[in-house]
């Protein structure tokens, strides 16, 4: 489903998850767009605290209780966003839901059900195919090659 539609964001803090520094400056745009849409507060989980600083390992305003939709890129088999998921959690954070930008359909939306996480896509990585194939921008061999590899 799309991330607008039936989706109890605002008034929750919005947490973009690092991985690596080029995938955070290509999800650049969006992590700070998206916070000011619809009005909330932007959440920096770290992987280890900076040595200079504020030293925190979750950058951004925050009390214990609130709640917390993740933001991510790409969702594969969701264990890094359950990894996000836990240490939020474990701040006393309340994490339900994520918003991910392409799901692709790898089991991680089953995965993150089973973790208490509802996933939010907004485009299955099949759908992004089937576009790109009909527009004739990827070629139909690779198109089938890429559905196989998926299952579908």
């Amino acid at each position: 489903g799309r991330a607008d539609r039936d989706f109890p964001a605002v008034g929750c803090r919005l947490c973009f998850r690092e991985r690596h520094c080029h995938e955070v400056r290509a999800f650049q745009g969006l992590a700070t767009y998206f916070p000011r849409k619809v009005g909330s507060i932007l959440l920096h989980p770290r992987k280890e605290a900076k040595s200079h600083g504020l030293g925190k390992l979750i950058e951004g305003a925050w009390e214990a209780g609130e709640r917390v939709v993740v933001i991510e890129d790409l969702i594969t088999s969701g264990g890094s966003t359950i990894e996000t998921a836990e240490q939020l959690r474990a701040a006393g954070l309340v994490v339900e839901h994520v918003i991910v930008l392409i799901d692709r359909e790898q089991g991680g939306a089953g995965k993150l059900a089973q973790a208490g996480i509802e996933a939010h896509s907004v485009f299955k990585l099949t759908a992004v195919l089937d576009a790109l194939a009909a527009q004739r921008l990827l070629d139909p061999q690779k198109h089938q090659e890429v559905l196989t590899f998926l299952g579908k």
